[in-house]
């Protein structure tokens, strides 16, 4: 059960990392493609439409961080507890 329990870990690990790189690219969008078009003043509704997609997309990538933090935290308490 130990190595089922260490590999949940891993790959964990790898989602999360990979969630993060996401993130960090979402962010980025934002501030670059959206931002600064809000600062010229050229808003149209293609612009708006890509906030709000961006802005979800942020939420839910948090929310998938969040739980596979709470599962890695969890994984390794029960990993060693159980030595």
């Amino acid at each position: 059960m130990k190595i089922v329990s260490k590999l949940w870990i891993a790959v964990s690990l790898m989602l999360l990392l990979i969630v993060a790189s996401k993130l960090l690219d979402a962010y980025v969008s934002l501030k670059y493609e959206v931002e600064e078009v809000h600062v010229s003043s050229q808003l149209n509704e293609a612009v708006i439409d890509k906030k709000k997609l961006l802005d979800q997309m942020i939420v839910g990538l948090w929310s998938a961080a969040t739980y596979l933090l709470v599962n890695i935290i969890i994984m390794v308490r029960r990993v060693y507890n159980n030595q």
